[in-house]
């Protein structure tokens, strides 16, 4: 079961008007003005429940808000901590492949056409061009 620390709205609506009613009532018997007589209008006054105040711990209310901050901030920098290392693992991973399938195309550009080095790439590159340059013709 959750503790509650802070009264709800209703009890705060409450109290105010009951503020509002007895700060009136004051205010006119001591004008002079009264319903009945000052001695029956004092019996309307209304009483105020400030027990949910005193029972209140502002000390363990802020304790409690750094505790939760603390929280959220390690939560944070974890979930960016592991955002930003699942990216730098995968953009590893992807470099990893494309240099395995650069050495196995330049393997195969060597074996089967006799390009040295990067000259499979130069060849692809002019091919791509043309191919570019066509299609605009």
């Amino acid at each position: 079961m959750t503790q509650k620390y802070l009264p709800n709205d209703s009890w705060k609506y409450q109290q105010s008007l009951y503020s509002n009613f007895n700060n009136n009532l004051l205010s006119g018997i001591s004008s002079g003005l009264s319903l009945y007589s000052p001695e029956e209008d004092i019996k309307l006054y209304k009483p105020l429940d400030y027990k949910t105040l005193d029972n209140l711990s502002f000390d363990d209310i802020n304790k409690k808000i750094d505790e939760n901050n603390s929280l959220f901030n390690n939560a944070k920098s974890i979930i960016e901590g592991t955002i930003s290392g699942t990216a730098a693992g995968g953009s590893d991973g992807i470099n990893i492949v494309f240099e395995k399938l650069g050495v196995g195309i330049n393997k195969f550009a060597n074996e089967a056409f006799g390009f040295e080095g990067n000259g499979i790439y130069i060849f692809m590159g002019l091919f791509l061009t043309g191919i570019i340059i066509i299609k605009k013709i």
